[in-house]
């Protein structure tokens, strides 16, 4: 994998899907495979990942990739979720808590907007100087802020040899390579770590934990009506965080993110007629749903599946080929056991005559004796195109 496939804006949208898809393919594959088959090609993936994470692009005090060109830069938030997601299923491949804390890093700084607004919009995309960025600081501001062996520290995990004018707080190593770099105890680093980086976030008004933002009452939307761009990137948002409250469960995480799907759904109803649009909102809908089997869900995504035009398009894109694929799958399963309507499965739905994986769709029951035991076994590999309902 080509670290700059992913993060270059200059890649269309949907090429970045397409890689994204790629690359959970082969964390599936990989996750799958015999225990005497050759390691040579999960030992490469996680090196090149490892780069990935570590290329001097990501902020360290709040998240996310960012781009630079020419003494300019921006925020790719669309990008920024397609790498959380992937980071993600890192984590469950590889069993390295770098990719995870980086991917709660990228989606924690993205849902901190919706503490003002319901659904995040395109402003985090404009491009602005580096100077600008959160975590650009000057020597002047480093050396006040931080004591000697804090500087230390962060010098090591930013790969400095010697001082210079400004810095971005972007790790270009791990904190355990950065201890041992500095031969500092990985005990005391992680306890430097946490103290330098919440000086830095508080010289620069960035809240420690943006997880637990929650909807003011004075959030609202700027604007009558909601964007294309905007509309796909929090169907998006959606689907990436949903990845990460199934690592790690978070009820505020839920709670924003339906709130989130519950506005899109509004706004679906009485102002988007294409069917790209409404079967992207039902796919991140079923994804959410494995968090919360919440009946208002339910409910909404039925009455999308009932507002879809039944002429499809000439052409379709890998990625509504893709969705529509998966929600025929769960539809088709859980109108089995009464969840969805006979006639929400009889609508129809892009099927193709074959998939490299195939959609497994599980139900559980909470109720039942072994649901702990059936969940872990479920969970304990990674799997790109399973769906698990609880309820």
């Amino acid at each position: 994998m080509n670290e700059a496939v992913l993060i270059s804006e200059q890649l269309p949208l949907l090429q970045q899907w397409q890689q994204k898809e790629r690359i959970l393919e082969q964390f599936h594959q990989l996750a799958h495979a015999s225990l005497l088959s050759d390691p040579k090609e999960k030992d490469t993936l996680l090196a090149q990942f490892y780069q990935l994470i570590y290329n001097g692009r990501f902020n360290s005090l709040n998240g996310g990739t960012f781009v630079i060109n020419s003494k300019h830069c921006h925020i790719p938030t669309t990008t920024n979720l397609y790498l959380a997601e992937i980071l993600i299923a890192a984590d469950q491949v590889f069993f390295r808590g770098d990719f995870l804390l980086t991917a709660r890093s990228i989606l924690q700084s993205i849902l901190a907007e919706l503490s003002t607004n319901k659904i995040i919009t395109n402003k985090q995309s404009n491009s602005m100087s580096i100077n600008e960025l959160d975590c650009h600081f000057t020597h002047d501001q480093i050396s006040k802020t931080l004591d000697d062996n804090e500087c230390a520290l962060l010098f090591s995990l930013i790969k400095l040899s010697k001082p210079q004018p400004d810095y971005l707080i972007a790790y270009r190593r791990s904190l355990k390579d950065a201890a041992s770099n500095i031969e500092m105890p990985i005990k005391q680093a992680q306890i430097l770590e946490y103290s330098l980086l919440n000086k830095l976030r508080e010289a620069k008004n960035i809240p420690a934990n943006v997880e637990n933002s929650i909807l003011s009452k004075d959030a609202h939307n700027a604007f009558g009506d909601i964007l294309k761009q905007d509309f796909a990137m929090n169907c998006n948002l959606i689907i990436a965080a949903s990845s990460l409250s199934i690592a790690e469960p978070s009820g505020s995480v839920t709670a924003q993110l339906k709130n989130v799907f519950f506005t899109l759904s509004d706004f679906c109803q009485t102002k988007i007629r294409d069917r790209v649009f409404i079967v992207n909102l039902i796919y991140a809908g079923l994804i959410l749903l494995q968090l919360d089997f919440d009946l208002k869900i339910i409910a909404l995504i039925s009455s999308l599946i009932e507002k879809i035009p039944k002429d499809h398009a000439p052409i379709m894109s890998d990625k509504q080929m893709r969705e529509e694929s998966i929600i025929s799958d769960v539809i088709s399963e859980l109108s089995k056991q009464s969840i969805f309507s006979a006639e929400a499965a009889q609508v129809e739905f892009y099927r193709p005559q074959q998939t490299v994986i195939q959609t497994q769709v599980i139900v559980l029951t909470k109720d039942a004796v072994d649901y702990q035991s059936r969940q872990m076994n479920l969970t304990a590999k990674f799997h790109s195109r399973r769906l698990i309902y609880a309820h």
